[in-house]
């Protein structure tokens, strides 16, 4: 049994495949935001050290996001467009669970799993206009639920854990803000910017994979968590047209 892997919503492109026994086989990009050039190639380069060829593949996982829009793009369709010629199932695998439930599995071997317990792991994704998307996995499971927060709103949700180990490109642009948030409310606060990789999306995928939860073509589609900033303009340009039609209208009945 194989699966591969694929993680392109962060800085990094990268692709992994999971065998039935859950050795892992990763490539990572070591330049940022190049996934269109070099998605394919990392695929067959990592399909080639597992062994395998395209045809010997079981399921493709992909990362469904959040993250960078373009990039989530580049992973769907590129996971579709393999599906679609080969008949490959497909797993949709959330982002941030794959990231903080894979960051949780490695402090777990580095501290034990008694400290690692004790430790909230927090993927921070930038999400910009001073809002991430995160979520908190503890014990390789989601504790706290993932979505698009503003930064205050979602450290207002950790209060009830003492020691939170913060990961993802967010640590770069919001590290003091929360070094002074955990400060202030005596957190023992640690921060990492290391992004999300495909070996956690395999690893996540490899479970969804035992529990059947396949999705079809035309049902693998971006999970993006909220609107692009093209449609939010467009919406609101929309309803400032509509309200000032509204005034229009109030205006000729008087």
């Amino acid at each position: 049994m194989y699966i591969l892997a694929i993680e392109t919503t962060g800085l990094h492109c990268s692709a992994a495949v999971i065998d039935a026994d859950g050795k892992v086989t990763e490539e990572t990009s070591a330049d940022t935001l190049n996934h269109l050039q070099t998605l394919t190639t990392m695929i067959g380069e990592v399909t080639a050290k597992a062994g395998i060829e395209l045809k010997d593949l079981n399921a493709i996982a992909v990362s469904e996001g959040p993250g960078s829009f373009t990039g989530i793009r580049i992973g769907v369709s590129t996971a579709r467009g393999i599906s679609q010629v080969l008949g490959t199932k497909l797993i949709s695998v959330p982002t941030l669970q794959a990231f903080g439930m894979n960051e949780w599995a490695e402090l777990e071997k580095e501290m034990g799993s008694e400290e690692a317990g004790k430790t909230l792991v927090c993927p921070l994704l930038d999400a910009r206009r001073h809002q991430v998307y995160a979520n908190g996995c503890m014990d390789g499971k989601e504790a706290v639920t993932g979505g698009p927060y503003m930064l205050d709103e979602f450290l207002g949700m950790l209060e009830n854990y003492d020691r939170i180990f913060f990961v993802g490109d967010g640590v770069n642009t919001y590290g003091d803000a929360i070094k002074a948030w955990g400060e202030e409310n005596g957190k023992d606060v640690r921060m990492n910017e290391r992004c999300q990789r495909a070996s956690g999306v395999a690893r996540l995928g490899r479970a969804l994979y035992d529990k059947g939860e396949f999705k079809t073509y035309n049902e693998l589609t971006p999970n993006y968590m909220r609107k692009a900033e093209a449609e939010r303009k467009l919406d609101a340009k929309k309803a400032a047209a509509a309200k000032a039609e509204g005034a229009k209208t109030e205006e000729v009945g008087k």
